[in-house]
């Protein structure tokens, strides 16, 4: 499906895109995502946006290096997507993503089990855009090569290794999961879609940073996070239930 709110030559395959650092050719798009509310919510809950994730390859670069663009971009209000310009205007703000602070923050711990952020820019819709002055927010991430540890469908991948390895896996997952609460930021998805492991390091990557949640407080860990994440299986039991689960792990599958 075409992207609904960002113009051809934003996101087409070839556009070249210059940011702080680096010019970026655009290989391919592949989701878009639209946050958009009413003025009432917009002022209690959130400010509407549109984001799109792109495939990218810096320009010049030898070897190649390639990386996962996204762009956040203010839009109007649901009442508003018909006014002038000048209208839509009066709504433009300045708004950093959760997913660049996240980053920025993972960069500064020297993170070794994250994409690492390779170029960024902040910077205002001109006078022909959507929202007049408002934030459009470009962000490259790393892209990792590894195994990912499933898909939408299931997490099949993760389970038809082996037990040492996935054991290793798991203990991997709760070690950087800890670091990631203690330094302010957990992923929003923490799925085994959203894990890639490199057996070459033996590393798993944390790798969906898209809509992040800030950690204000100290987090405990509790195995039923395994469970979450699709690292850990209930038992086979017809009487298992999981609204009745104590958070004993005893006897699940790993």
């Amino acid at each position: 499906m075409p992207p609904r709110w960002f113009g051809r030559e934003e996101v087409s395959p070839g556009v070249v895109v210059e940011l702080e650092e680096k010019r970026w050719r655009i290989v391919s798009h592949e989701e878009e995502v639209v946050l958009q509310g009413s003025e009432q919510r917009t002022a209690t809950q959130c400010r509407p946006y549109a984001c799109i994730l792109l495939k990218v390859r810096q320009v010049g670069s030898k070897p190649p290096v390639y990386g996962n663009m996204r762009i956040y971009k203010q839009i109007s209000t649901e009442e508003t997507v018909g006014d002038r310009p000048e209208v839509r205007a009066k709504q433009a703000k300045v708004w950093v993503p959760r997913e660049l602070r996240a980053y920025r923050q993972l960069m500064l711990k020297n993170s070794t089990f994250t994409p690492k952020l390779l170029d960024s820019l902040e910077g205002k819709q001109d006078a022909d855009s959507l929202v007049p002055g408002g934030f459009i927010v470009r962000v490259v991430s790393e892209e990792i090569s590894g195994i990912r540890l499933g898909d939408e469908e299931s997490d099949d991948i993760f389970w038809s290794m082996e037990y040492c390895v996935r054991d290793q896996i798991r203990n991997s997952f709760k070690e950087n999961y800890l670091k990631m609460a203690s330094w302010g930021w957990l992923p929003f998805h923490r799925t085994c879609e959203d894990l890639v492991w490199v057996p070459e390091s033996s590393t798993l990557f944390f790798v969906n940073w898209f809509m992040p949640t800030e950690v204000v407080a100290p987090r405990n860990w509790e195995e039923g996070i395994l469970y979450g994440s699709g690292l850990l299986k209930p038992p086979a039991s017809p009487t298992f239930s999981i609204q009745l689960w104590n958070n004993s792990v005893e006897g699940w599958q790993g």
